[in-house]
């Protein structure tokens, strides 16, 4: 029996504790400890859920590089601004003079944007700092991505999508896979309408985080089809970029 397990869930993590955990920069020990609490405490797994949802709802549009320094800082104090946005837009209404609530009326509609999307524009501001706002502007309007095509396999079953983005550094595609064996590697093959094709990079998809990678391109309407492309040189799914713009 470990010793998070014989010390039960243990006291409320504080809420930087959570964006560590969010953005996968806690320890291993760390990590144990607050997933032992979250099994247990409802209040502080719906925080962390919030957290991890805003920042897994960009990591498709943000290419994997190396954060720049002061990274954890900076992300710390814009996710605690979303935070105190959120705690001064959802605080209680004024009471009456008398010192009760105040009459009970039928709400006018809430102009205020939900909790999720305060969250999401917060984690896109964060992942900016280090990628340039420009790769998460998309994902910030509330708006669908311009297109986004299915990578199919041969025999029809959809395992993620390719999607277009822009950013400082020019345009690039968004490959999210979403269903596939975890562990295996695939290489994705770019073709283009002269018939050339390229190989630009090898992917191994794992359970524990989102299979989601940026490719850089010159012209995205010259690419017309992604391919994933397993060891033995077989295709396993594909996406074909010209019929979805056709």
């Amino acid at each position: 029996m470990s010793e998070l397990q014989q010390a039960g869930p243990g006291p409320c993590p504080d809420e930087d504790e959570l964006v560590e955990l969010a953005l996968g920069h806690a320890d291993r020990l760390g990590a144990d400890r607050l997933s032992v609490h979250l099994a247990t405490c409802a209040a502080c797994r719906r925080s962390y859920d919030d957290l991890a949802g805003a920042v897994e709802a960009v990591l498709p549009a943000v290419p994997r590089i190396a954060p720049p320094p002061g990274f954890e800082e900076i992300a710390l104090q814009r996710l605690e601004e979303a935070r105190q946005d959120l705690a001064e837009a959802y605080a209680p209404g004024p009471s009456d003079p008398a010192g009760g609530p105040g009459p009970t009326r039928r709400p006018a509609p809430d102009p205020r944007p939900g909790r999720r999307a305060v969250l999401v524009a917060a984690a896109a501001a964060v992942l900016g700092a280090a990628t340039g706002a420009g790769a998460t502007a998309y994902l910030t309007r509330g708006e669908p991505s311009p297109w986004a095509t299915p990578l199919l396999t041969a025999d029809g079953r959809r395992v993620g999508t390719v999607s277009p983005s822009y950013g400082d550094a020019g345009a690039f595609l968004v490959v999210d896979v979403t269903h596939g064996p975890s562990g295996r590697s695939y290489t994705c093959r770019l073709r283009t309408a002269d018939g050339s094709s390229q190989d630009v990079a090898t992917w191994s998809l794992a359970d524990d985080r989102p299979n989601s990678w940026v490719v850089a391109v010159e012209d995205p309407d010259a690419v017309v089809a992604v391919e994933l492309v397993g060891p033995s040189g077989a295709v396993w799914s594909t996406a074909a970029l010209g019929a979805q713009s056709a």
